[in-house]
């Protein structure tokens, strides 16, 4: 939205809307691999290695496959919020705006090396590195997450309602 009203103000170049891009899909596989540590359960996987609990050639497998489409999906979703429409009344998208396909789609793989790092990994069973890649760039989406909230004291409450009652 932000990237729309810029364009229709003539306030936008190139550049600034990449970074834009780049903030926007960076914070988004943030939040994605937050999501893969609690459904993939790399996270359980490297409480049972501490505890010299291998996984199985099964669960290894299913880890590996579960990963790779969930990894998939992220970026089958990153590819179609470029191509959507940044508003329903414009024809501006992130293609458009952000210096063409080839642009964007080399943002969308930066955006994506947090989960190519943690594939390897994954791949090679060095399971302490990948769920500590996991878990760093899960803190540092949370750290940013805090530095925005504690911005502002209107931020800081309505975080803090959130908790008490999401229903808010």
């Amino acid at each position: 939205l932000m990237l729309d009203n810029m364009s229709k103000q003539d306030n936008l170049n190139e550049d600034t809307a990449q970074e834009v891009i780049t903030k926007n899909f960076t914070q988004t596989t943030q939040r994605e691999i937050e999501t893969l540590n609690k459904t993939i359960g790399l996270d359980k996987v490297m409480t049972r290695m501490q505890n010299g609990q291998a996984p199985s050639t099964e669960e290894f497998g299913a880890l590996v496959s579960n990963f790779q489409a969930y990894k998939t999906r992220v970026k089958a979703k990153l590819l179609e919020q470029a191509a959507k429409p940044l508003s329903e009344d414009s024809t501006n998208n992130y293609y458009s705006l952000g210096g063409g396909t080839k642009a964007v789609n080399d943002i969308i793989d930066q955006a994506m090396a947090p989960f190519d790092v943690i594939e390897q990994y994954i791949g090679a069973k060095d399971w302490n590195m990948a769920a500590y890649h996991s878990k760093l760039i899960e803190y540092r989406g949370n750290d940013d997450l805090n530095t925005v909230i504690q911005s502002s004291p209107e931020l800081r409450t309505g975080s803090a309602l959130s908790k008490v009652a999401p229903e808010l």
